[in-house]
């Protein structure tokens, strides 16, 4: 049992989130009052919070980037199957779309997928027009 610091029930140690650096391995907050708070937070600063995540996702991209692997993520440098522009993502998301997927075509966009996706449709329709005009001579 512990006594949670923002609303002060007592309540069993699984209702606390575990944090190491504490001297009993849990947070002094309960799950509830965590959850709360966080929510708060996010409401109060949501455009902030929207801002930032954008404008990291866009440095992220670009080669020069000076926030990329700050907090220890390692980075992969691509080029696009549709445009050829070069650009970055995390191995692990990488590796991930690999293992799973058997991914390895990957676009700098959803605009550069979309126009291949479409140049692979137009192809497979010729094929198919010219077959048909073939067994028709």
């Amino acid at each position: 049992m512990k006594q949670c610091s923002e609303c002060g029930e007592v309540k069993p140690i699984t209702d606390f989130p575990k944090n190491k650096t504490r001297k009993d391995g849990f947070e002094y907050r309960c799950k509830s009052c965590k959850k709360n708070r966080s929510a708060k937070y996010y409401e109060t600063h949501k455009h902030d919070i929207g801002i930032r995540t954008v404008n990291y996702e866009k440095c992220v991209k670009s080669l020069s980037c000076p926030l990329v692997g700050g907090r220890g993520a390692e980075f992969v440098i691509l080029s696009c199957n549709g445009c050829g522009i070069e650009f970055r993502k995390r191995k692990a998301l990488v590796d991930y779309w690999y293992e799973t997927r058997g991914q390895t075509a990957f676009y700098c966009s959803r605009d550069c997928y979309h126009e291949s996706t479409r140049k692979i449709r137009t192809l497979d329709y010729k094929k198919r027009i010219d077959k048909i005009k073939k067994e028709n001579k």
